[in-house]
């Protein structure tokens, strides 16, 4: 399971790398997909699909001021190192 927190960050973070305008339920697939790829073998690979758009989460999740109130806007990492 993601926490809020691990899904909105690694949305945000997915749209500052890669450039990808994305929702929280893709922030949740892509920290999902790193945790997994942290236990399986360098060789394997994983295909992710990104089931929304950032559009309807402009005042939420791409919001400093809103992350802040909510008390998730810290500065720790969104996504593991590969």
């Amino acid at each position: 399971q993601v926490s809020d927190r691990d899904a909105f960050h690694a949305t945000r973070e997915l749209a500052r790398r890669e450039a990808i305008f994305a929702g929280g339920s893709s922030g949740a697939a892509l920290w999902g997909v790193r945790q997994l790829l942290a236990r399986l073998d360098r060789s394997a690979r994983v295909a992710t699909l990104f089931p929304d758009s950032g559009n309807r989460y402009l005042s939420t999740i791409y919001s400093d001021r809103w992350l802040a109130e909510q008390g998730l806007l810290d500065e720790g990492p969104a996504i593991p190192p590969a």
